[in-house]
């Protein structure tokens, strides 16, 4: 019998009360459980006055402590954006030379269980758009969780089965395990727990990260990027510095050869909780920026994330009061190009469609040092 946690089952309450995390008129908000809890804001993101602002972006200066503090919305974008429906890449003289890293930094804490739909809705989607929007780009897609052990917590000494844990979940006493399954920061290859595929994926080339010429990258991907919800602490911030860092990234390391130094640098956090990552939003940019060479134009962060520290919230407050900002909110708006949006939407289809535009727009602009 699996167990539950204690807050698998507050949000379980908070579910029963809205749904799918969400009041059915909340239809520009996006889905579920950063906070799930009580009648407040279940009352709060069911006010269509709420969420009418919430799946759009606003523009403000890049770096400016306003964007960090700005708190009236529930997507805003660092840069300004403008039409880009009809943009084509240039890889002439300015653009990014056709190539773009992206990293998805997943949370796969048991708090994402309510998100399982949605992920597994949005991702293939989002796929897709990079397979037919940047067609001619040469891509690599690597997936991470925030999580730097490997296994679920209930099958860690099972042998054969782990009747109490997930489904096919594989006892394997470490024999086939590589080294990188259990580096914090080091791509996915191997997802395993609840919601999991429980099984190594394959991934054409032997990298831990995708490669443009991967022959069945839908599927692949699908498979990364099932980190499932059986992880620990969530710091994806922290995980993501890891995961660009000259240990993993240099020749020996787990990540050897994802970033490259011609290549747009795009990152997508999904975690519905607060940043409890080490140090603070104004570190972490410069941390972020160095493995880029310190170009502020060689980096597009997209970030969805609870909105409960928000006036004007969809995800339900389980707190007697609303937190202070997240501090995932306050880095987003430190970076010049950048995107954040409410985990609560229904959909995060039209978040996904916006975040293409914003790639293609600085791919536009974007000059390799």
């Amino acid at each position: 019998m699996r167990l539950q946690h204690p807050l698998r089952v507050i949000f379980g309450l908070g579910l029963g009360l809205v749904g799918s995390c969400g009041s059915p008129s909340s239809s520009t908000g996006f889905a579920a459980a950063g906070g799930i809890g009580g009648d407040e804001g279940a009352t709060t993101a069911a006010a269509p006055s709420s969420t009418s602002s919430t799946s759009t972006s606003s523009s403000s200066s890049a770096g400016s402590a306003s964007s960090a503090e700005t708190t009236s919305t529930s997507a805003e974008v660092s840069t300004t954006a403008s039409d880009t429906t009809t943009m084509q890449p240039d890889f002439g003289v300015t653009g990014c030379a056709g190539k773009v890293d992206f990293l998805f930094v997943l949370s796969n804490q048991e708090t994402m269980e309510p998100h399982a739909e949605q992920m597994k809705a949005a991702l293939p989607a989002f796929i897709d758009t990079i397979r037919t929007r940047f067609a001619d780009f040469d891509n690599q897609i690597m997936v991470t969780d925030a999580n730097g052990i490997w296994g679920a917590g209930l099958c860690a000494d099972c042998e054969d089965t782990c009747e109490s844990g997930p489904p096919g979940y594989p006892c394997l006493w470490w024999s086939e395990l590589e080294e990188c399954d259990n580096v914090e920061g080091a791509g996915v290859t191997f997802p395993v727990g609840w919601g999991a595929p429980n099984k190594r994926c394959e991934v054409a080339g032997g990298n831990r990260y995708m490669l443009a010429s991967d022959p069945t990258p839908e599927e692949t991907f699908l498979c990364l990027a099932s980190v499932g919800y059986s992880g620990g602490t969530n710091a994806p911030v922290e995980v993501m510095l890891k995961a660009v860092s000259d240990e993993l990234t240099g020749p020996q390391g787990c990540n050897a050869g994802f970033l490259r130094d011609d290549a747009l640098l795009v990152v997508v956090i999904i975690a519905d909780t607060g940043e409890l990552s080490a140090g603070t939003p104004a570190e972490w940019k410069s941390a972020l920026l160095q493995a880029k060479g310190d170009d502020p134009d060689a980096v597009v962060l997209l970030a969805i994330t609870t909105d409960i520290d928000l006036e004007e919230h969809l995800c339900l407050v389980w707190q007697d009061t609303d937190p202070e900002t997240n501090p995932l909110r306050t880095f987003v708006g430190l970076l010049a190009h950048a995107l954040i949006g409410s985990i609560c939407e229904p959909t995060w289809g039209p978040f996904l469609e916006q975040a293409a535009d914003l790639v293609l727009e600085q791919c536009e602009v974007f000059v390799p040092q």
